[in-house]
């Protein structure tokens, strides 16, 4: 366990460090664990004490793991991954190599259902747990395991790998005819990037779309033209494209997951078929 491999290491203190880990209080950790919030409190002291470090900060409230608080937590999913198929219940064995948590935008998801289907297939000892919430969840705050994330630069102080390029172009009902006149923008960007401008001069601002699924619906509905990532606007029979890529559209997508939890089975399977079937996936956008 790295830095915490001691002789006496206290390891029943691990459950309560695992569980006030995930439920980020101490009245939570207590309900779950059927103790006092004292007792949990009290335990806790006692496992930083010994290991002469601090596990937690404590935020608005919230038990939030330090540096060396996440590095324990994976040590400690990866010894609990290697006993898990001890003692399992016929009904927790199909899931021996556990749960992993993915967070990807809900357009992103809608793209590639079939690779995720693929993937429980593969893999059907892993529970895959997709969230496409619009809120992105946070890693370091073990709200998520691995995300996909569509961005300009990679994010800092996680473990990332860039997949690829994302390309967008702008697009109008394919049954449409006539210039386009009439543009969605989002509600953080309301005006007209000058690149759109220069491929189609004629747009103006009619409406603006929160989410880019609800865009794309307004587009087919006939509100008018809106920019959207080629990997949903090209497969949709429903659409055309009305201009070439946007060049100044320069955004990736990057698979991360935290550093110390790169080596979990669970999210070192994930993390290298996603790799490769979304390369191959963009490759055909």
């Amino acid at each position: 366990m790295g830095n915490f491999a001691l002789n006496q290491f206290p390891w029943s203190f691990v459950p309560l460090f695992m569980e006030l880990a995930r439920k980020k209080s101490l009245s939570a950790a207590a309900r779950s664990l059927k103790i006092d919030r004292t007792t949990v409190a009290r335990r806790l002291d006692q496992l930083e004490e010994h290991l002469s470090c601090q596990l937690f900060d404590r935020q608005r409230g919230e038990f939030i793991l330090t540096l060396q608080g996440r590095e324990l937590f994976a040590a400690a999913e990866r010894a609990a991954q290697e006993l898990s198929v001890l003692g399992t219940e016929a009904g927790d064995a199909k899931f021996a190599k556990g749960k992993v948590r993915l967070s990807l935008s809900e357009h992103l998801l809608a793209a590639i259902p079939e690779i995720m289907i693929r993937f429980s297939e593969l893999h059907p000892d892993i529970l895959l747990e997709m969230a496409t919430s619009d809120r992105h969840l946070n890693l370091k705050r073990f709200e998520a395991d691995v995300t996909l994330r569509i961005s300009r630069t990679s994010p800092v102080g996680l473990y990332s790998r860039k997949v690829g390029p994302i390309a967008f172009r702008v697009y109008q009902r394919s049954v449409d005819t006539g210039p386009v006149t009439r543009f969605l923008t989002t509600s953080s960007e309301r005006s007209i990037p000058n690149s759109i401008l220069l491929a189609l001069p004629e747009i103006e601002v009619f409406a603006c779309v929160d989410g880019v699924l609800p865009a794309r619906e307004m587009v087919k509905a006939g509100a008018g033209a809106a920019l959207l990532p080629r990997f949903l606007g090209d497969k949709d029979p429903d659409l055309e494209a009305c201009s070439n890529d946007i060049d100044d559209q320069e955004f990736f997508l990057f698979l991360n997951c935290l550093p110390e939890q790169r080596n979990l089975h669970r999210i070192r399977v994930l993390f290298q078929f996603l790799e490769r079937e979304l390369k191959q996936f963009l490759a055909l956008t």
